[in-house]
């Protein structure tokens, strides 16, 4: 019986050093993504309890970007945006940039057309006050006196990928500077609230861009609604 031979030939070293390089380039690394992050959320919200009601009144995107970060953990973003009109309002939807086996920056990786990181934070504190007991109000003409104010600076939402030889690491961090105060100022919370995560993956398809976030928005939320249980 014959026997079978999978390679004609034994692996060259050029080969398999091709093969993080494909591992990356499985999300089409050169495009921009779009991504829809946040539709894993199950948001379970507990009746609110008497008087306590939360307007979440201002959330702020503060991130700063660079132009060629040495680092992917900085903001950045290609095909000229940072320079372009439309740069303030496509860094409101940036999220990540995509890198090849070298570590060279290479396809932008946004939140959806109707997504912004404000909009993502906003929604993220008022699932936290939600699942904490809070009413959350929308119209500030309808807060209470004894509503409770939310101001959040956004100083980092972002993720990035570092490819290693058979796997890719993908990282996720959020972080706010966030501000509770009573209507008449008193200061009932003053505090970061920041989350980290880390996954293995084998490639680098979109999915797992949306699953970092994912991993990071839980953490996001589980850390805040420690921080709302300290409020008296």
């Amino acid at each position: 019986m014959a026997s079978l031979r999978l390679f004609s030939k034994p692996l060259s070293f050029t080969w398999l050093a091709a093969v993080p390089f494909l591992l990356v380039l499985g999300g089409c690394a050169t495009d921009r993504s779009n991504l829809k992050i946040g539709q894993a959320e199950t948001v379970q919200a507990v009746a609110p309890l008497t008087g306590k009601s939360v307007l979440v009144r201002n959330v702020r995107d503060a991130r700063v970007f660079e132009e060629k970060p040495g680092n992917p953990s900085t903001p950045s973003m290609g095909f000229g945006d940072l320079a372009s009109a439309d740069a303030e309002r496509l860094k409101k939807r940036a999220i990540g940039r995509k890198r090849n086996t070298f570590g060279q920056a290479l396809g932008d990786v946004m939140l959806d057309e109707g997504q912004t990181v404000e909009g993502m934070v906003s929604k993220s504190i008022k699932d936290a006050f939600a699942e904490s007991g809070y009413a959350i109000i929308d119209n500030p003409s309808l807060a209470k006196p004894e509503t409770l104010i939310v101001d959040a600076r956004i100083d980092r939402f972002w993720a990035w990928v570092k490819p290693g030889f058979w796997a890719l690491t993908f990282s996720g961090d959020i972080s706010t500077d966030l501000a509770v105060t009573t209507q008449t100022g008193e200061r009932k919370l003053n505090t970061v609230v920041s989350s980290h995560a880390e996954q293995s993956r084998q490639t680098g398809v979109e999915s797992n861009w949306i699953e970092i976030y994912d991993e990071a928005l839980a953490i996001y939320r589980a850390s805040l609604k420690s921080h709302i249980s300290e409020i008296r």
